[in-house]
């Protein structure tokens, strides 16, 4: 092999190893959501109007008069009520959802409906926070 060639080879494997960082761990490049979220929070009253403690609520999506069990990836995120029957979630990605209480004494599920029978759906909104106030689960349809 001549010198042109052995320079040329020795040129190349250099700006190879520059180019894929020598082997050494680069830090990861950070990554950026393409789902910005939201909050979601409310305050449980039971059917003798008082806040409803210590109830596991979980999130689902609605659409229509079907409820779906599985938000978009993939999870069904849960929270409990506190001792005032307030409820928070957090990082949701934005869409239209419902709320399931779980008993755990009957081991139901139960969908909250409004005072029309309908399912209590919301929206949450890209990188905001939704007030519930105070949801009603005397109304509610066992699924």
């Amino acid at each position: 092999m001549n010198t042109k060639r052995k320079v040329a080879a020795i040129c190349f494997l250099v700006v190879s190893l520059l180019i894929s960082g020598c082997g050494v761990n680069q830090p990861p490049k950070p990554t950026v959501s393409s789902t910005p979220k939201g909050v979601a929070r409310g305050t449980l009253i039971g059917k003798d109007n008082l806040p409803d403690k210590n109830a596991q609520v979980l999130l689902c999506t609605a659409n229509g008069d079907k409820v779906n069990f599985f938000t978009q990836d993939k999870t069904l995120p849960s929270t409990s009520s506190d001792e005032n029957g307030a409820f928070t979630f957090t990082n949701i990605p934005s869409g239209k959802y419902c709320l399931l209480i779980f008993d755990g004494q009957t081991g139901t599920v139960a969908v909250v409906l409004t005072s029309e029978n309908k399912i209590f759906t919301f929206e949450v909104l890209d990188m905001t926070g939704v007030d519930l106030g105070d949801v009603s689960i005397a109304n509610v349809r066992k699924l």
